[in-house]
Order: structure tokens, then C-alpha cells, then sequence
């Protein structure tokens, strides 16, 4: 779900908008009064209302709140669900509903003809499968005593003592400023790392280890980035909004090193073997076998081999965690050719399904969004969470002030 604060270009009347009720063609926009509030008041209202309105909501919709006088600002709130589009695609959407032209808008596309990810690039290769197999499959069949030796160190959290399935979520919002974010870039630059991305997923890997390493000795923390995988070329056949073209690779932060070490060597790996081993991971998917569906079953949400053998791992409280960290990064955005727009932020529920901590994190004129959400006790707290927040700002506004070495 994206937000963005704006002020209708217009009329200059500002309105607050998000998801509300089901849409139909005739009411895409659906504007209700609203009372008033600011950003961190109206934001859990709106990804919430998300999160209850669940099988019964739209694929997309727009829903306007306006305020009650003109002196308050409002907001603007698009949701989409993953089925229809991904994250690039969302964003997409937005700019199509608030920016005044998009030269690069299709004048018209077909959903059923659009293309998906496809190609020998996301085929696993022999040599991709086979530490997967021996890290899942040998090694779980050897002796004990053997494969303790064996096997790699556990992933951060080895141990969790609410299961994901049970406990509530939450979110926070942490905001960076615009003079942060331009200092640590330069820096970045200057160390050679040449994007913002890795510097801010090696800064987040470091501050949950310094909070929860301590408790957690002998793990490793690894994060995973979604990666666009959505052409540009006409010619390809992808959909300009619709679909997930996504590709998603993961990281282990180095146990020895410094920061900007880190930094270059995620750097390397994001634009080399990142990129084919993101790719295989997706592609890996479609070899996965679905387990037969249960004979009889009244639960509705065990429709599939899959989710049935998933939902009873949840219920035996098996930690089903591979990835201590989702980092999920829309980049840089332009708010200058919105209709107003002042601010952005995008979030979603939290899943029981996501890793303990997933990020959304989107950049603009306005500074750094970086919205985390959690399911509180498994293992995170909103304590511990506002102490890897703390931990994340320190470390930026630190190297944010690296002298060239």
C-alpha cells in the first residue's frame, strides 16, 4: 500500500484518501470525511483496514478522505494485492493517479497477452541445486553427531517462542532526512559503492545484529532484496503494471570486516552473481512439488498440498524462518511532478509468512521512508525494534561523516 500526502492541484483543497470499502467501476474514488489526524494516526488506519478487509477487498482501490477545512493536509492512499501487481507496479499505479504526465505511459495494453518472467536465466542450474539439496536433504539425513559438525551456522532467529501464525503485528515508520541521505550517498560514492541500496541493507544487518546478536551467539544474519525484473522494452511483452517481476537473492552479512568492506563486497554481488542466483531462486519455484491436498478438510485456507503442509508446521510451531530480514527498496522517487504530493510512504501487513523483519523502503525529496513491520514476539518486540531503528540511524549519521581514506 502507497500513501502520499498531497494537496489537490485544482481545486488547492487538500483530501486524505485510502482503501475504505469494495470498488466498483463507478467508484474508484470514494471520498468520506475524515477527522482530525497526522501521518502516524492515519497510516495504521489505513494498512489495518487493509488487513481486515482481507479475501473480501478489491484487487486495487482508491478511497478519498477529505478533511474538514481547508488548513489540514491530506493523504492519498492506493492498495493493490500482490496477486494483481508488485511492488514497481504499485508504484507505477500511484504515478498514473497523481502525476500530471507520464511520457512513458502505454496508450493502451492487454492483461491477458502480457508476459511473465521467462527464459534459461531462471532455470536452476545443476550447480545452484546442489548446496540447496545437501544443505536440506543430505545433511538432515546424517547421523547426528555428524551433521551438527556439518551443518552451516543457523540463521538468525534459531529459536523463536511465538509462532508467527499466532501473534499480532505491528509497524513503525522511520524517517531519515534529506541532508542524511545526501551525505551518506556521497560518502557511498566515495568509498565506491555507487547505489544507496546496499549501504542502507548493510546499516539495517548491522543494527539487528547489534541487538539481538548478543542473545543469539553463533548466528548469522541474512537478508533478502526483491529485484525488478520488469522490462521497458515494449518488445518483451511485460505488462507496465500488472504482474510480479520480481527476482529475489539473499545476503549474509560477513562476521569479520568493517562497514564500508561490507558495503562494496554486497555492491559486487548485487550486480554479479546476485542477479542469476535471484533469478534461479524464482525459477526454483515452479520445480518445488506441491504435496496432495488433505482428502477432507472444512478449512478453506488448506485448498492446496502446499498450504496445508505450511499450516500444520505452523500449528507443530516449527521455526519456518530462512531469512532473519526482507529489505524491499522502490529506489528514488520524484514528488515534483506530482499534484502536490508532500510526502510517500508504502507499507503492507505483516505476514506470518514474511521473515521477522520486512522493510519497505522508498526515497524522495522529502527524505528517507522506511517502513518496518513485525509479528510482535517472533522473535521481535516493538522495543527491540525501536532499538534496531536507533541503531540504523546512528550507524548512517556516522558514516555519513566518513572522511576519504
Amino acid at each position: 500500500m502507497l500513501g502520499a500526502e498531497v494537496r489537490d492541484s485544482r481545486t488547492r483543497t487538500p483530501y486524505f484518501a485510502f482503501p475504505a470499502r469494495p470498488w466498483t467501476p463507478s467508484d474508484i474514488l470514494h471520498e468520506l470525511p475524515k477527522s482530525d489526524s497526522d501521518r502516524d494516526d492515519v497510516l495504521p488506519r489505513a494498512i489495518r483496514k487493509i488487513e481486515t478487509e482481507k479475501e473480501d477487498r478489491p484487487l486495487w482501490q482508491v478511497v478519498r478522505y477529505v478533511p474538514e477545512t481547508e488548513l489540514e493536509e491530506g493523504y492519498l492512499a492506493i492498495s493493490a494485492q500482490h496477486e494483481l501487481m508488485d511492488g514497481g507496479g504499485l508504484l507505477r499505479l500511484v504515478q498514473c493517479l497523481i502525476y500530471d504526465d507520464i511520457p512513458s505511459l502505454p496508450a493502451a495494453e492487454k492483461f491477458d497477452t502480457a508476459l511473465g518472467m521467462q527464459g534459461a536465466e531462471y532455470k536452476p542450474s545443476l550447480g545452484f541445486l546442489l548446496p540447496i539439496i545437501y544443505r536440506e536433504k543430505v545433511i538432515p539425513a546424517l547421523p547426528t553427531w555428524l551433521s551438527t559438525y556439518l551443518r552451516p551456522s543457523p540463521t538468525w532467529p534459531a529459536n523463536i517462542d511465538e509462532h508467527p501464525s499466532t501473534a499480532p503485528w505491528d509497524f513503525s515508520v522511520l524517517s531519515i532526512d534529506p541532508t542524511t541521505v545526501k551525505a551518506i550517498s556521497a560518502t557511498g560514492k566515495r568509498k565506491g559503492v555507487k547505489t544507496l541500496h546496499p549501504v542502507l541493507k548493510v546499516a539495517y544487518l548491522q543494527a539487528m545484529r547489534e541487538v539481538y546478536g548478543p542473545s543469539s551467539p553463533g548466528c548469522v544474519f541474512v537478508g533478502e532484496s526483491p529485484r525488478n525484473e520488469r522490462s521497458n522494452n515494449p518488445g518483451d511483452g511485460h505488462s507496465y503494471l500488472a504482474g510480479n517481476y520480481v527476482s529475489a537473492a539473499s545476503w549474509t552479512l560477513p562476521s569479520t570486516g568493517d562497514f564500508w568492506e561490507w558495503c562494496n563486497t554486497y555492491s559486487t554481488y548485487l550486480s554479479t552473481t546476485g542477479i542469476s542466483d535471484g533469478r534461479q531462486s524464482i525459477g526454483l519455484l515452479s520445480y518445488l512439488p506441491d504435496p496432495d491436498p488433505p482428502a477432507k478438510s472444512d478449512d478453506p485456507r488448506r485448498s492446496t498440498g502446499w498450504e496445508d503442509d505450511y499450516l500444520t508446521k505452523f500449528e507443530n510451531r516449527t521455526n519456518t524462518y530462512s531469512q532473519s530480514l526482507s529489505f524491499s527498496n522502490l529506489g528514488r522517487v520524484s514528488l515534483a511532478k506530482a499534484s502536490g504530493a508532500v510526502d510517500l510512504v508504502w507499507g503492507f501487513p505483516g505476514s506470518p509468512f514474511a521473515p521477522p523483519l520486512s522493510l519497505a523502503v522508498v526515497g524522495h525529496e522529502a527524505g528517507l521512508r522506511i517502513y518496518t513491520t513485525w509479528r510482535e514476539g517472533c522473535p521481535v518486540t516493538g522495543e527491540s525494534v525501536g532499538e534496531v531503528e536507533l541503531a540504523f540511524k546512528r550507524i548512517i549519521e556516522e558514516h555519513a561523516e566518513d572522511q576519504e581514506s
